[in-house]
């Protein structure tokens, strides 16, 4: 039996829950040893939008509360972070239902299970319900029997954590490198920014505890976006690198988290890729 708080941390956190992650990207020495970096940081407004199930995230500079959910923004943030409702809750079945054959099961066996509820989860993203989608229904479901296996809820805990971290670090790096204008639209949204922000995103993930569970979360991540556009095509590879390109650089930009994912949980570079192959 999965412990019900830990369960509500994964399936359905709160804004208390978002902050701590925020607070935790802050305190990175990535971050916090960084003086323009932490400057950025103490001006930004991190808001967890709850009524909004489609999962996506922004950063934009402007006035005003939140359009979906009308909560004020405090006076003296003037840049924003945007996470929504859905985005946080795909975070945590993609990584419970990731988890357990990762821990259940041994070679090539695990990527396969892996990969089935990868693709299971990539639907979600073209759902106009999002998070609130009958499909939805049934994958929580899943989630929460995969849960209960033993050993799978801390280290699913772990990779949503990452998934989260790397998003958050990816908005605040957007606002750090000026991407964004007053007008809350982008400067000029180019695949370079974007590798910038990613760039940003991962030095902030092996900077944290458990850089190999985290780095780990980041690559399922991707590897649902991946398998997303394998069979949507989604106007933001306009002007975005291709997330199989982006599980890549990740993968190659944290050497000592990926051997050290290696040798905890048998994962290799080759192994991970092969998720979507």
């Amino acid at each position: 039996m999965a412990d019900p708080a830990n369960l509500k941390r994964l399936l359905n956190p709160d804004d208390f829950e978002i902050a701590r992650i925020m607070m935790q990207v802050c305190a990175t020495s990535f971050v916090s040893g960084n003086a323009h970096h932490s400057q950025i940081a103490s001006r930004c407004w991190l808001h967890f939008c709850p009524v909004n199930a489609v999962p996506n995230a922004c950063a934009f500079v402007g006035e005003g509360p939140c359009s979906a959910c009308s909560q004020p923004r405090p006076a003296n943030k003037p840049l924003t972070v945007v996470v929504d409702a859905g985005l946080v809750r795909l975070f945590g079945l993609l990584s419970a239902l990731v988890t357990a054959p990762l821990l259940l099961q041994r070679g090539s066996g695990r990527y396969v299970a892996c990969r089935d509820w990868l693709f299971r989860c990539a639907g979600l993203l073209s759902e106009p319900d999002g998070l609130d989608s009958p499909l939805a229904a049934g994958i929580r479901e899943h989630a929460i029997h995969a849960s209960c296996e033993p050993g799978v809820l801390p280290l699913a805990l772990d990779l949503a954590n990452g998934m989260l971290a790397l998003t958050l670090a990816h908005e605040l790096a957007h606002l750090s490198f000026g991407h964004v204008q007053a007008t809350g639209t982008a400067r000029e949204i180019t695949r370079n920014s974007e590798r910038e922000a990613d760039s940003f995103a991962a030095s902030v993930l092996v900077s944290l505890p458990n850089p190999d569970r985290t780095l780990v979360g980041g690559v399922a991540f991707w590897s649902c976006l991946a398998l997303a556009e394998r069979h949507h095509r989604s106007s933001i590879l306009d002007t975005h690198p291709r997330s199989l390109q982006r599980l890549a650089s990740l993968i190659d930009s944290a050497p000592s988290a990926m051997q050290a994912a290696e040798a905890a949980h048998g994962l290799s570079r080759d192994g991970l890729l092969s998720l979507i192959a």
